[in-house]
């Protein structure tokens, strides 16, 4: 069966994985290798910048909430449902941390993820568009389903239809190696509720290709 590179799904994924393995399928392996380069270019500027201003044009409600929510995405790693259960009392600007409770986390683990400049700037104005009555910051967002598939639309609409929600975590996790310098990767990965050997090399690898040469 024939597949886009920008349509692989987890499910796919572990079928061209097993293809390739067993020398089914000669594509498989340049499928997974062009996915994976795509991953590690990360979010080009010129994508970026199509995507907001993609996101710049919507409509309704949510339309001052929708750059707020894809910023601070990339700022933290959060996943869709976790921002959408955000709510101000789980930020301490004072000691710039968002600490995601157990029963807002994906794997009902809490954890404490670090805030940038531009992610506690992202939380203020939030704050200022708060509803009487409404404790979440993303108030006119209910649906983390319908957040992901608006999103689709959103990239799709900017040139970049491969691009998923749950992408802007991986960029994040990027970001956050080299940004915040003085944390160890362990630590940045315990954020994101990472673990294992192999993401570990790759915050290794990512921290690593940023060190000046000597």
């Amino acid at each position: 069966m024939p597949y886009k590179e920008s349509r692989l799904t987890p499910q796919i994924i572990a079928d061209l994985r097993w293809r390739r393995h067993r020398g089914r399928d000669p594509r498989a392996a340049a499928l997974i290798e062009a996915r994976r380069d795509r991953q590690e270019r990360g979010l080009q500027p010129s994508v970026e910048d199509a995507l907001f201003n993609q996101i710049d044009k919507s409509k309704g409600a949510a339309r001052r909430h929708w750059p707020l929510l894809v910023g601070l995405a990339l700022e933290t790693g959060a996943r869709a449902g976790e921002l959408l259960q955000a709510s101000r009392d789980q930020f301490d600007l004072g000691q710039r941390i968002w600490r995601l409770p157990a029963h807002c986390a994906k794997c009902r683990i809490g954890r404490e993820i670090p805030l940038s400049e531009a992610a506690m700037s992202i939380v203020e104005r939030l704050v200022a568009l708060a509803k009487p009555g409404d404790p979440r910051l993303f108030h006119p967002l209910c649906s983390p389903s319908g957040a992901v598939v608006k999103f689709a639309q959103f990239a799709k609409s900017a040139g970049a239809e491969g691009l998923r929600f749950h992408g802007l975590r991986r960029e994040a996790f990027t970001r956050m190696i080299l940004r915040e310098k003085h944390l160890s990767i362990e630590a940045i990965m315990a954020a994101f509720g990472y673990s294992g050997a192999e993401i570990l090399a790759r915050g290794e690898r990512i921290r690593a290709g940023c060190k000046p040469s000597a």
